[in-house]
């Protein structure tokens, strides 16, 4: 169960790098959009399967409320700034700060589940085959729910502005 989490974890901190490596390139718009549109869906996935499955299991097992209450504090904030990020055109000069926090967020989300949620998690005897599977079952039926990025970039052509960036 906790492998899963931190999987995704390294998946978008990878993706965060990718992001970094593209620069401010005005030939690489395009794969900057695509790759920032791909970060906040795997962001979007990992939080919510957290809030319906993980968070209630540590919360109900552990009995610390107050570090659930924190994480989930953490993902309000995480949530928020990708929508900024979506409703934000991407040539806005605060784009990339924004980009930048959310990617901040996102390392302090993970080194708090990684330094403290998951070792409560594993010492609060959760039933780690059971709840992987539902987790990994949320995380399929969220995937097939969101159109594709390659959808998503095709909407953009057709309407010759990118969607959501008026």
């Amino acid at each position: 169960t906790v492998d899963l989490l931190t999987g995704a974890h390294d998946t978008i901190r990878r993706m965060f790098d990718a992001f970094k490596l593209l620069g401010e390139n005005a030939a690489c718009d395009s794969e900057r959009s695509a790759m920032l549109a791909r970060i906040c869906l795997a962001i979007s996935i990992h939080v919510q399967v957290e809030s319906e499955l993980f968070f209630p299991a540590v919360r109900l097992a552990s009995g610390d409320h107050a570090l659930m209450d924190r994480a989930e504090a953490a993902q309000l904030v995480m949530k928020d700034l990708i929508a900024e990020l979506m409703a934000m055109n991407p040539q806005s000069p605060h784009h990339d700060g924004k980009v930048t926090e959310l990617s901040v967020a996102m390392a302090r989300h993970a080194e708090q589940q990684e330094g403290d949620m998951f070792p409560k998690a594993r010492a609060a005897g959760l039933d780690p085959v059971t709840l992987r599977a539902l987790m990994e079952e949320r995380q399929r039926e969220l995937r097939a729910e969101q159109p594709t990025i390659q959808d998503r970039l095709a909407q953009e052509d057709e309407a010759g502005d990118p969607v959501g960036h008026q």
